[in-house]
């Protein structure tokens, strides 16, 4: 299996679980609070291979509809231990601080070409101690099941 359908299987695993209204393919993000809120998950597996780490890519800020992101970030990377899980709930409005102060990176960016553009998929990688402090500043809610 792959990486990008590990987390298709992730994201279904999740929307079941929590009870999420699953969205379809027409509408914005991947399933649906109670309350009409979308979110948006993302996941990235870093592996044994030289040089992996944490992107979460693929994040369109301009869907009006995705007020949440759910980061999962799974750890594989050293296979004499257990992988590492880490979940985050990130407001989106966090997101649209970073995309504003110039924090997030579009992939393959090419500079003025991009900046042409106005619907540009953003991406966040975490650097060495940064993906703790994300964890740690956007927790789960209580209620989430994973």
């Amino acid at each position: 299996m792959n990486l990008k359908s590990r987390g298709i299987k992730i994201e279904k695993r999740l929307i079941e679980k929590n009870n999420f209204n699953d969205s379809i393919r027409s509408e914005q993000g991947d399933a649906w609070l109670e309350n009409g809120e979308g979110i948006e998950i993302k996941t990235s597996i870093k592996t044994v291979m030289k040089g992996s780490s944490f992107s979460l890519k693929g994040l369109r800020l301009w869907e009006d509809k995705v007020k949440h992101y759910i980061f999962v970030c799974i750890d594989i990377s050293d296979l004499e231990k257990e992988p590492i899980t880490h979940i985050m709930w990130v407001p989106k409005s966090y997101l649209l601080e970073l995309e504003q102060s110039g924090k997030l990176q579009a992939p393959g960016d090419k500079g003025e070409v991009l900046a042409q553009k106005k619907l540009v998929q953003k991406m966040v990688t975490f650097k060495k101690g940064e993906l703790e402090l994300w964890v740690q500043k956007f927790p789960v809610p209580d209620w989430f099941k994973y």
